[in-house]
């Protein structure tokens, strides 16, 4: 499925020689730089030597100090939160209740049904296999018979 590229010749030895002679040339830069403080400092008295490395120690030390503090130190955030407003749920529409009593009949015969078929030993997997296949079916049952009920109690 997937394939590697097909590299020409000497193509990833050019780039490995061009990193390659960057880090020597880096290298000999660093080198000289040491000569060259060496050189510079061979011609110090000890003491001046302990001073300059007391002096440095110090700056490191206050450095790194004033990073530690200023990074426990609690304050305000550099940038503003901006609280979201959401937006109000819909209104839920108003459920329509049954209007016609034939309905309402078939729908308590299906939902009586359904509680015989529990009340059976054998007839118990017919209803655990609707109740796989409708999740819920007996909820919305009680449910439309108690809208009718509140509709018709009115």
């Amino acid at each position: 499925m997937f394939w590697k590229r097909k590299k020409k010749e000497g193509e990833g030895q050019a780039a490995s020689s061009l990193f390659t002679s960057l880090l020597v040339r880096f290298n000999r830069k660093l080198v000289w730089l040491a000569d060259h403080l060496q050189h510079r400092s061979n011609g110090l008295p000890k003491r001046t030597l302990k001073l300059l490395l007391g002096v440095f120690c110090l700056l490191f030390v206050s450095a790194s100090a004033y990073v530690l503090t200023s990074s426990v130190k609690e304050k305000g955030l550099p940038f503003h939160i901006t609280p979201i407003k959401a937006m109000p749920l819909a209104v839920k529409p108003v459920q329509v209740p049954l209007k016609t009593e034939g309905e309402f009949r078939r729908i308590h015969r299906l939902r009586l049904s359904l509680d015989s078929l529990s009340r059976l030993p054998g007839e118990k997997v017919h209803l655990d296999s609707l109740l796989k296949r409708y999740p819920g079916i007996l909820d919305t049952l009680s449910l439309l018979e108690r809208l009718y009920y509140e509709q018709h109690k009115n």
